[in-house]
């Protein structure tokens, strides 16, 4: 058994001989993983594992929450051991998942990893391949049918927008055409009001030249 092997379950814990020395012993009891501790484990580092990369800071933090619940005090974990582990469950999940999906394989942590490691920004695809396969999950018609909906908003779009110009238009030109007229009308009442000025004033100066002559005419 190499350092930091995961155990499922402590039937599995190979049984120890009455030969084995005490550091021997101590090495089995660091090594050993039982299912509760490896469920703390992978629940602890799932909370964590969005971060590029777990400082050894949260490794210790991890490490503290796996030994700090009931039943892992004979079992204490390091900060290293609960990488150690983590790495080695990353690689079995791999291998179950290039073997078989989630629904079909039957490994304990396949689904929480799953979740987990899909949700992950370094496991992201990139954008091409999303749309792809957002494209393949769609049957052809859906898709054909959400395109013909988007060229009919479009077409939508573009009709109010020319109804708005067209209306926006006719304002203008109807605001324009009403200045011209008053503008008109302004025009032809100076010209009317100055041409009866003209014609009072040519009267008055009748009346005066009229006044006039009159009196140079009588001695």
């Amino acid at each position: 058994m190499d350092d930091c092997s995961p155990v499922n379950s402590l039937a599995n814990t190979p049984t120890r001989s009455p030969d084995r020395s005490p550091i021997s012993a101590a090495s089995d009891s660091r090594c050993y993983w039982s299912d509760d501790a490896t469920s703390t484990l992978v629940d602890k580092w799932g909370s964590l594992h969005k971060q590029k990369k777990l400082t050894r800071n949260k490794w210790e933090k991890i490490a503290k929450v796996v030994n700090s619940r009931s039943g892992h005090s004979k079992s204490h974990k390091t900060a290293l051991q609960c990488q150690c582990h983590i790495s080695k469950l990353k690689t079995r999940y791999n291998r179950e998942k290039s073997m078989a999906t989630s629904s079909q394989s039957t490994w304990l942590y396949f689904e929480r990893l799953h979740n987990f490691l899909q949700s992950s920004p370094d496991s992201s695809p990139p954008l091409a391949s999303a749309l792809r396969k957002r494209r393949r999950e769609f049957p052809p018609e859906v898709t054909s049918r959400t395109r013909n909906q988007e060229e009919e908003a479009m077409s939508e779009l573009f009709r109010g927008m020319e109804m708005f110009t067209n209306a926006y238009k006719a304002a203008e030109e109807s605001k324009l055409k009403l200045f011209k007229d008053m503008e008109k009308e302004r025009m032809d009442h100076c010209r009317k009001i100055e041409e009866q000025r003209m014609d009072f004033v040519m009267n008055l100066l009748n009346v005066f030249f009229k006044l006039d002559g009159g009196d140079q005419g009588n001695p």
